[in-house]
């Protein structure tokens, strides 16, 4: 509850214990207090941020305080905030001294501290009053303190809960595989291991990892979904598994459990708010901008839960606005409002009020046909419009509404109809939403409403069955006069490789010789639908060519990655970037330096010398990338990932995980000749 400070705990939060052995030396109406000179500016709002925290707030300076002895004084910059009982402590600086420099992290901490703070719903516009509170001590004369005016300012701060000490991170779909992600945690209450838990709204794939980064074990799936007691899901986790799938295979909210390595159990919940304060159970939305759960509804006296499940009644905490499983009801009072559950740190589970906003998600209205098949000859042919009703965010404007095919964006514009879509663009957005040519495919249609504050509000889905066409070729081909002939089918073409999860991709690297017309490639290994690039000339490295008619050339004689890319309707001319990941050399970083196989053109192979831990599985693949346009590499390494057999380099291609090779401990040289496959893996003597 706010209390009104008194300036008296200014004095009793620095004042030491009486010792009856020192004597006294005036009092506080004989002391010249400090006078501030420099500080903040009173006509300002300050608003702090977390991503500013170490920046200057400001620097503080005042007259030397005058205790009528010679001594050392100490000076202290003490906060209050008007309508809060207590005092904060931002910063000391030591007689002679007379200013010190403010961090907005040291002044929002004690402004935190003070109010008493634990959710971002309470923080608000504070009138702050920073002071310097000069006090001195000796062996013979007691601890005396004299203030100064104190200096009000208008700060809004900033609040970030702490996070659980004991924590794994789940990258996933949910958070675009993003690392560095706080917002996407499980947390132990145990100083180490499991087990680990967390709601989260997962949306698509997803791994549980060690670190913030790929850098640790990044745990995915071991098997499928089991069905366990209570509506419950259990998967057996592995440090060399595949992507763990959707639970349900729709966006939910969950409840994730793990033991930290070895086994991941979910339960899926619907929350609602129940109880005296609501009519009726109120189902909670998902707000994707904020990752947050809301509803707008009309409140009366009351009380209320938030309740997932009969294993989940989220009720009031020890402090305002904090929500614990099993705790008791939370009093509400009447009123329509807008009520949050925010469940992103589970350490810290807040809820908050705020105004009514109304919200009107797009409704997506029923197509004519909802079972499509498409023929490559009608690829140009505009297909049946798509049609939505308007969006309403509380007062704000729309920016766009975009829709996608499963997770591919077919249409962004302003329009509440598109009549302009082609058979070849929703053909190939069904294939890269995981379609397989002439086979049918279940996809989900979906709209997105965009706001100028960054909200969204999407529409239900709606099923369409869509049977698509072969859109880019299975097989590339390469060859050419750089690769020592222009004939197909013998020992002068080379086979490119297919990117996994990128129908429309193929990549090769391959050991050119300039000055001999450079090389074409076709997806039928014959001189019918060839192509190269727009510019023969063109020699730069790096660089990208609109696909053409023209060959395709290098400067020098060499190793060189070609990457074919049948949407950009391009292709990427490099050297090569070839590294090893994993845990055969203690790191998951991508594109790591210290990871990278050097090229050696005069003995056509790609070499690296590196300490690998033993038993642990080896792992390369080939990187590429073009003005920070990553097509090969990045965080979907494995999708151009190769490895050695038997003495001979295979390549992952479009398929799945390669058998694992295990490393020898020690010093190894790896040895990588593209030009006839080879490969060696040899420990160092």
């Amino acid at each position: 509850m706010k209390k009104i400070y008194s300036i008296l705990l200014l004095f009793a939060f620095f004042v030491g214990c009486k010792e009856e052995d020192k004597v006294q030396i005036g009092g506080s109406d004989t002391y010249t207090p400090p006078v501030i000179s420099e500080g903040p500016s009173t006509d300002s709002v300050y608003v702090f941020e977390k991503d500013s925290a170490e920046n200057t707030f400001t620097t503080m300076s005042w007259s030397a305080a005058n205790f009528g002895v010679s001594t050392q004084v100490n000076y202290n910059i003490a906060v209050t905030v008007e309508g809060y009982e207590g005092v904060g402590n931002a910063g000391q600086a030591t007689g002679p001294a007379t200013s010190i420099t403010l961090t907005q992290k040291a002044v929002n901490e004690q402004i935190i501290a003070v109010t008493g703070i634990v959710t971002e719903a309470a923080l608000d516009t504070f009138n702050v009053t920073l002071s310097v509170v000069a006090s001195m001590s000796n062996e013979s004369v007691l601890e005396a303190n004299t203030t100064s005016e104190g200096r009000v300012v208008k700060i809004f701060p900033y609040f970030e809960a702490p996070l659980p000490a004991n924590k794994m991170y789940v990258r996933g779909n949910h958070n675009g595989w993003a690392e560095n992600d706080p917002t996407t945690i499980l947390g132990s209450a145990a100083a180490s291991g499991g087990p680990y838990v967390g709601y989260m709204y997962l949306d698509g794939a997803f791994k549980v990892c060690t670190e913030a980064t790929w850098s640790g074990t990044n745990y995915g799936a071991s098997g499928d979904w089991t069905a366990v007691d209570g509506g419950l899901e259990s998967m057996a986790l592995d440090a060399e598994g595949g992507d763990i799938p959707n639970p349900t295979g729709s966006p939910a909210m969950f409840y994730l459990d793990t033991d930290g390595g070895t086994k991941l159990t979910v339960e899926p919940l619907s929350f609602v708010i129940t109880g005296s304060g609501v009519a009726s159970d109120v189902v909670m939305e998902w707000d994707p901008q904020n990752r947050v759960l809301f509803a707008n509804t009309t409140f009366s006296d009351g009380t209320i839960t938030f309740k997932g499940s009969d294993n989940h009644n989220l009720g009031a905490g020890e402090n305002e606005g904090i929500v614990v499983n099993g705790g008791d009801p939370i009093e509400v009072t009447a009123g329509e409002k807008q009520l949050s559950l925010d469940l992103k740190n589970p350490a810290s589970l807040v809820y908050y009020f705020s105004a009514s906003i109304e919200r009107t998600a797009p409704v997506l209205a029923t197509p004519d046909s909802t079972t499509l098949r498409f023929a490559k000859d009608d690829k140009d042919n505009v297909i049946q419009a798509f049609s939505w009703s308007a969006a309403v965010f509380g007062e704000e404007s729309i920016t766009s509404y975009e829709l996608f095919l499963g997770g591919q964006s077919i249409y962004s514009g302003t329009d509440l109809t598109v009549a302009t879509l082609t058979t070849e663009a929703v053909n190939r957005a069904a294939l890269d939403d995981g379609g397989s040519a002439d086979q049918a495919g279940t996809h989900n249609l979906k709209v997105v409403a965009n706001f100028a504050s960054g909200a969204q509000l999407e529409s239900d889905v709606i099923e369409l069955t869509i049977t698509p066409y072969q859109a880019y070729p299975t097989e590339l081909w390469m060859t050419g006069g750089a690769l020592g002939g222009w004939d197909w089918n013998t020992a002068y073409d080379v086979q490119l490789i297919p990117v996994a999860n990128h129908p429309e991709r193929f990549w090769a690297i391959v050991y050119l010789t300039a000055g001999q017309g450079g090389v074409k490639i076709s997806p039928d290994r014959a001189w019918t639908n060839d192509f190269g690039g727009s510019d023969e000339n063109d020699t730069t490295l790096p660089r990208v060519e609109t696909i053409g008619g023209s060959n395709i050339n290098v400067p020098t004689t060499g190793y060189y990655t070609i990457v074919v890319d049948y949407v950009k309707n391009q292709i990427l001319v490099q050297e090569p970037d070839v590294y090893l990941i994993g845990q055969a050399v203690g790191s998951w970083d991508s594109e790591n330096p210290a990871n990278k196989f050097t090229i050696d053109n005069g003995n056509t192979k790609l070499t690296i010398t590196k300490t690998l831990v033993d038993t642990q599985p080896i792992r390369m693949y080939t990187a590429a990338s073009f003005n920070g346009d990553v097509w090969l590499g990045g965080g979907d390494w494995w999708q151009s990932e190769f490895n050695i057999f038997n003495g001979m380099i295979e390549y992952r291609g479009a398929g799945g995980d390669q058998t694992a090779v295990p490393a020898t401990g020690g010093e190894n040289v790896i040895d990588l000749n593209f030009s006839d496959n080879t490969g060696s893996i040899s420990p160092t003597p």
